[in-house]
């Protein structure tokens, strides 16, 4: 059988055709809804679309920054002292607020913070590929929010170091989501400047 030039298949000698092949391809990107190109291996896939990839791209580096800036809150926070009236006053100082701090920060900037870390990412990772991970970075980022809104609005020592172990199970999964949303919009040749970008 083999295909003739307007995608028939002949047959006698069992071969199909590229125009066959590549008829296939736009009727899939058709049903899809979406422009469709020849990827690298001659398999159909969305083309690239700069504003919207980029856009996104802006979107992922400002919810990284901001995780980030969670993250070095609490040491940027912990070397603030006060100046005249601001001294001492824990409004002002979080080592006057929390005086638990002096012996435990190495331990709440550190352990408390890098475990949660080090296995929440392996996690997410595996949940990116069964659910939505922009809906999922939306979630991840609005908790890793609550997490800081509670840590200032309660005083109590406990409940920091509760929330800074969330924070990083939050902050973490940022980062497998942020890397395969990129895959989803950026074409391979592309993703190595949009991944050094986040």
């Amino acid at each position: 059988m083999s295909a003739t030039k307007d995608g028939n298949i002949n047959e006698t000698s069992g071969e199909v055709s590229q125009d066959t092949i590549e008829g296939s391809a736009d009727e899939i990107g058709q049903e899809m809804g979406e422009d469709m190109e020849e990827g690298r291996c001659g398999s159909p896939v969305a083309k690239f679309k700069p504003l919207a990839s980029y856009f996104v791209l802006g979107m992922i580096l400002l919810v990284r920054i901001m995780v980030q800036w969670h993250r070095k809150g609490l040491t940027y926070a912990y070397g603030y002292t006060g100046l005249g009236a601001a001294a001492g006053n824990p409004i002002f100082e979080i080592s006057s607020a929390y005086p638990q701090l002096n012996g435990w920060y190495g331990l709440l900037a550190g352990l408390v913070y890098t475990i949660p870390y080090a296995g929440a990412g392996l996690v997410v990772g595996k949940m990116s590929e069964k659910f939505s991970r922009t809906t999922l970075l939306g979630i991840v980022t609005i908790l890793a929010s609550l997490t800081m809104g509670v840590s200032a609005a309660v005083n109590s020592f406990a409940v920091l170091a509760v929330m800074r172990f969330f924070h990083a199970i939050f902050n973490s999964a940022t980062n497998p989501l942020s890397f395969s949303i990129i895959s989803d919009y950026f074409p391979p040749e592309r993703r190595s400047f949009a991944n050094s970008i986040i």
